[in-house]
């Protein structure tokens, strides 16, 4: 399929070659770096993505940034451990 169409740009492209259940199972393991929308090179099940986005997804948001970080530290290879501590929740635009 790859061969043909080029590389995936969204987890939303899989939707069109995987079954609806197939899809649903394995979206939240399923990573696209260098994609069209940063919230698929994570973890984050799609169905969480608009509460991450009514939180400000912008790339001067901290959310963002964290993101952009555990990309950068997995295209190395590395392990890592995030620590955060709570500042009283998530505000707008934070």
């Amino acid at each position: 399929y790859r061969d043909n169409k080029g590389r995936f740009n969204s987890r939303k492209d899989l939707e069109k070659i995987l079954s609806d259940k197939v899809y649903e199972q394995s979206v939240g393991f399923l990573r696209i770096t260098d994609g069209d929308n940063i919230l698929d090179s994570t973890g984050i099940h799609p169905e969480r993505h608009p509460f991450i986005k009514r939180h400000n997804l912008s790339e001067q948001s901290i959310i963002y940034k964290l993101i952009k970080f555990l990309i950068t530290i997995n295209k190395y290879g590395d392990t890592y451990e995030v620590y955060c501590r709570k500042t009283g929740g998530i505000k707008d635009g934070e």
